[in-house]
């Protein structure tokens, strides 16, 4: 499936060396960006707990997995999505 998502994905956009390795960075950055709104919401009042606890375990899942899976995901993207500079 991922496969499939990364070879579609590359008629739209294609990447650098140093994006492809920022992959889980980014993936991290946007799990605590989402947090923050959260518990922004939380000390105003709101009740964000099932919220707050579903976007950690979507941080946790997806790092592990990315970790799990990082040599096969980085060889589709730079199969795909890498940009080859001496074009």
């Amino acid at each position: 499936m991922a496969q499939a998502i990364i070879k579609g994905f590359s008629h739209y956009r294609k990447c650098t060396s140093h994006e492809l390795s920022q992959l889980q960075l980014l993936t991290q950055l946007y799990h605590i960006a989402v947090l923050h709104i959260y518990i922004g919401q939380h000390n105003s009042g709101m009740d964000v707990q099932q919220s707050f606890n579903d976007i950690i375990n979507q941080f946790i899942t997806r790092n592990d997995w990315l970790n799990s899976h990082k040599v096969a995901i980085n060889q589709l993207i730079a199969e795909y999505l890498l940009l080859n500079l001496r074009e």
